[in-house]
């Protein structure tokens, strides 16, 4: 909740965001279509769902988009660790963002006093997940003392860098 100039970052309950977004959309005229589709300039193609066809069409799939589209993987494999997890002692709330030589991090105190750690790492490096996700947050965060981890073990996904092709149509 703190505010800056140069960058302003909120922590939010990510359902109860999408579920305003798609309220505020429906109250706009918006109409949800939840299908699988191929965006191309000016339709969407949803195959057996039919065509969405608009003056604007935003793929907003995230890296997922990229999968069927032929965009380039980097050569190496990296893994997001993320978890919620729980300090010895408590840590003054808010948003820690740290390079370390094993990987990154990106860690949100929230007031309660729980932990969301997300460390991005080499997916070849030694150790179990947990055991790295664990590492790289108390590395950042050493006034929390012990930490532990709040469910059986961190989620865990591919996030390898994804170049997307070369843009040709901007239209």
């Amino acid at each position: 909740g703190r505010r800056t100039t140069r960058n302003a970052e909120f922590l939010v309950d990510r359902p109860a965001l999408d579920r305003h977004l798609r309220q505020a959309a429906r109250s706009a005229g918006a109409r949800l279509v939840c299908a699988a589709g191929t965006p191309a300039a000016g339709v969407a193609d949803l195959g057996p769902h039919g065509r969405i066809e608009a003056r604007h069409v935003v793929d907003a799939r995230g890296r997922a988009g990229l999968g069927r589209a032929g965009g380039r993987r980097a050569p190496f494999a990296t893994l997001a660790l993320c978890g919620w997890l729980a300090p010895a002692r408590p840590v003054q709330p808010g948003l820690r963002i740290a390079a370390l030589a094993s990987g990154w991090t990106w860690i949100a105190v929230l007031p309660d006093g729980r932990i969301w750690a997300q460390f991005t790492c080499d997916a070849r490096a030694e150790g179990g997940i947990a055991e790295r996700l664990l590492e790289a947050a108390a590395e950042v965060l050493p006034e929390a003392g012990r930490l532990v981890l709040l469910q059986d073990r961190p989620l865990a996904r591919e996030a390898a860098p994804v170049l997307p092709r070369p843009t040709i149509d901007l239209d």
